[in-house]
């Protein structure tokens, strides 16, 4: 149950990383495992009413990753988009040729010298 409860959080991590400050995330995290996750855990795993309703979750995929990405919602809905990381403060989006060009170095040779 707690590797559960740790890939939820793990969720939310992914979706608000550079935007949040490590101390905020420490209680966004430990609030939704704390209280949030077992709660919803009971409803669908511990006889709750969902169970009660015929619910099945198969694997955790209710459990962990709804309520993690529900979570992971509510705090990019609060944090904003990622802007001003790179330039002139506009997200900065790498297409697919630019992507293949950096990996395979042909791009940034001239910042090297």
């Amino acid at each position: 149950m707690d590797n559960f409860a740790a890939t939820g959080c793990s969720i939310i991590s992914d979706a608000v990383a550079e935007r949040i400050k490590f101390l905020s995330f420490i209680v966004f995290g430990t609030l939704m495992v704390a209280f949030l996750y077992p709660l919803t855990g009971h409803w669908i795993w511990g006889g709750g009413w969902l169970s009660k309703l015929g619910f099945h979750d198969f694997a955790g995929s209710t459990a962990v990753h709804s309520v993690g990405g529900w979570c992971a919602l509510i705090g990019i809905l609060l944090l904003g988009p990622r802007t001003g990381k790179i330039g002139d403060g506009k997200i900065f989006i790498l297409d697919l040729p630019q992507c293949i060009r950096i990996r395979t170095g042909e791009e940034g040779k001239e910042a090297i010298g």
